[in-house]
Order: C-alpha cells, then sequence, then structure tokens
C-alpha cells in the first residue's frame, strides 16, 4: 500500500526489480488473490544480446530485436562490459508459461540471447521453472 502517488507510479515503471538476485514481480492487488491459482505470469525481464556488432547499438534497432522475444519494454542505450564482452541489453515482458528463445537471427549470423537472473530455465523446452535435466518433453 502506497501513501503517495509517486511511490506507487516508480514501482510500477522503474523495474524489473531484482531482490537477492531474483526477480520480484509487482501486481494490483486483487481481492482474494491466491498465488498458485494466478492465471498469468507475464514478468519484465532483462535480457542481453551478447556480441552484437555496434552498427545495432540503436533503440530502434534493439527494440525491433527484442519483438522477437515478446513485448519490449525499455532500451538500455549504454553498453555495458562484461568478462564476455560487450553486450546490448533490452527489457522485455514475457510470460513465463511459453517457450523463451535462445537465439535469433540477423542476416547469415545467430546470436544469443542471455536471460539475467533466470535460474530456472530449461534449455530443451524453453519453459521457466525447471531445467532440462528434469524436462519432461
Amino acid at each position: 500500500k502506497f501513501e503517495m502517488m509517486a511511490d506507487c507510479s516508480k514501482v510500477y515503471t522503474e523495474g524489473p526489480w531484482i531482490i537477492m538476485d531474483h526477480y520480484l514481480t509487482v501486481r494490483r492487488w486483487e481481492h482474494d488473490f491466491k498465488p498458485s491459482e494466478a492465471g498469468e505470469v507475464a514478468t519484465a525481464l532483462w535480457v542481453r544480446f551478447p556480441q552484437l556488432p555496434i552498427e545495432y547499438y540503436n533503440e530502434r534497432v534493439l527494440y525491433h530485436i527484442a519483438k522477437a522475444i515478446r513485448k519490449p519494454l525499455k532500451v538500455e542505450l549504454n553498453t555495458a562490459m562484461s568478462p564476455r564482452g560487450r553486450y546490448a541489453r533490452v527489457c522485455v515482458e514475457v510470460d513465463l508459461t511459453k517457450p523463451l528463445i535462445s537465439r535469433f537471427a540477423i542476416g547469415k549470423y545467430t546470436y544469443t540471447i542471455e536471460y539475467e537472473h533466470l535460474h530456472y530455465f530449461c534449455f530443451t523446452c524453453g519453459k521457466v521453472g525447471h531445467r532440462k535435466e528434469y524436462c519432461s518433453t
């Protein structure tokens, strides 16, 4: 419950929120809400596009690439340095009950997608919630 509308607005617009290396999904209050019966499991996630050529570091291009994953929310225009090199970063809204894609192609090259802070992701079926060792597909 927020006393100030500015605080409420900040929580909904400045995420996604990461607590102890896990995503915290914020929803509006619903009467008699039971988490185990929540129908829609959409959340905002940060994704990285490592080794993307510098000519694609453009807000419109990154937004277009992110549409292949799901719904793009915001693009981080700053490039970042990681142990594996530079990467572009985009926040996307995804439905965690549907398979996530792990790569995309531009021209003759294929690029990988890294999902930040996603610990239980199955590379066999593409769904969140278990690892490939425990996949039933």
